[in-house]
């Protein structure tokens, strides 16, 4: 009887432990449930923001973004799309805990049921060993009294032994049930462990998305501005330098190189627009030749660019040799290390450092170095000055 009682505690507190857990196993599927929903809610609004980063990606391209600039935007769009790819795979994962945590509370509901029934077996077992212990005491008050009673004794001797092992095998089957539902609190144990992950993987993918959404409003109306603020500071450096170089080449201070809004070179005469083509064959080098030096200059401003070596191909047509000269005073100023001029005239000779004639003889292109003072190349002969 003293076995059967610590039996029984423990039986109970043993369910009094389950009926906890069932408890919070209802709670952790409540929550469950509005996660969820809030999963569902949060795979629509990635789906949503992946929509918007790949606008945001097209539209960031069309108005061409500085190169470091776009770099970093493509390196938080995919940082943004394999955090997405990364809260899906969490979202999965935690689908597939939740089956499990229900599948293993409908085992637990197996569990509480078999539990019932053996405490009901256990309660009829010893409800019979104590008929049969008093069966056996009064049985043994007549044996005292009529030896004819000692068969009827044994024999309830025996009931009360084969009663015994009955109920021990009940309370083996209990701790094996105690067993199975311990077993069941540690699946139970990983289901929660696993939605705490899927709470957290579940936070993240939250800042991931504001992270997005930063991305794809503040970030973007800045690139947007810092976009404009460039363009704007690159015209107003270019039409600057511009304006500087045709005058130089030129000399002429009432004839004003500008440009418009798409950046297409034209000259005002004493403030009269004129479009290049009204200009004449020198005027109209003078402002290609300034408006691609000028050029030059604010591409390599802009991108930090080192330029050693500028290359120009037939850059006086239509000169006169002052124009020539005020050509060579204007390399000098750029200050490069190294102007290659190809060209047939000879006047570019007087501001050269050194000239290198290319002649052709019997189809094959054949390089001398000339002096300043040589008899000019024969026919069909063009110069390379630098």
């Amino acid at each position: 009887m003293e076995a059967r009682r610590i039996a029984w505690e423990a039986h109970a507190r043993e369910r009094a432990a389950w009926e906890a857990r069932a408890a919070r196993r209802r709670t952790i599927e409540s929550a469950a449930a509005a996660r969820d929903a809030a999963r569902l809610d949060t795979e629509r609004r990635l789906a949503e923001i992946s929509e918007s980063l790949a606008a945001a990606a097209r539209e960031v391209e069309a108005r061409r973004i500085p190169p470091d600039v776009l770099r970093a935007a493509k390196e938080a769009r995919a940082a943004a799309e394999e955090a997405h790819r990364a809260a899906s795979t969490a979202v999965e994962e935690a689908r597939r805990a939740i089956d499990r945590r229900s599948a293993l509370a409908d085992r637990l509901n197996l569990l509480a049921e078999e539990d019932a029934r053996l405490a009901s077996e256990l309660r009829d077992i010893g409800e019979r060993a104590a008929a049969r212990r008093a069966q056996i005491a009064e049985g043994r008050e007549r044996l005292e009294t009529e030896p004819a009673r000692r068969a009827e004794l044994a024999a309830a001797e025996g009931e009360r032994e084969r009663a015994e092992r009955a109920r021990l095998a009940q309370i083996e089957g209990v701790a094996r049930l105690g067993e199975r539902v311990e077993e069941a609190h540690r699946r139970a144990t990983r289901a929660e462990a696993a939605a705490a992950e899927r709470d957290r993987l579940t936070r993240e993918a939250e800042t991931v998305e504001s992270k997005a959404v930063w991305l794809a409003t503040a970030f973007h109306d800045a690139v947007l501005t810092m976009e404009k603020r460039v363009l704007e500071q690159a015209q107003a450096d270019f039409e600057q330098t511009f304006r500087r170089y045709f005058a130089a080449l030129m000399g002429d201070p009432d004839l004003v190189a500008v440009t418009d809004a798409t950046f297409s070179p034209s000259a005002e005469i004493r403030g009269v627009a004129t479009p290049a083509e009204a200009l004449s064959g020198g005027e109209r080098t003078s402002l290609a030749l300034a408006y691609r030096l000028a050029l030059s200059r604010v591409v390599r401003a802009l991108g930090h660019l080192r330029l050693d070596t500028l290359l120009l191909d037939e850059p006086t047509d239509g000169f006169s040799p002052e124009q020539v000269g005020s050509m060579g005073e204007l390399l000098e100023r750029l200050e490069l290390p190294q102007v290659v001029l190809v060209s047939h005239e000879r006047e570019l000779e007087s501001i050269a450092d050194r000239v290198v004639v290319v002649e052709k003889t019997e189809g094959t292109s054949v390089l001398r170095e000339s002096g300043r003072g040589d008899v000019g190349p024969p026919d069909g002969a063009a110069p390379t000055t630098g």
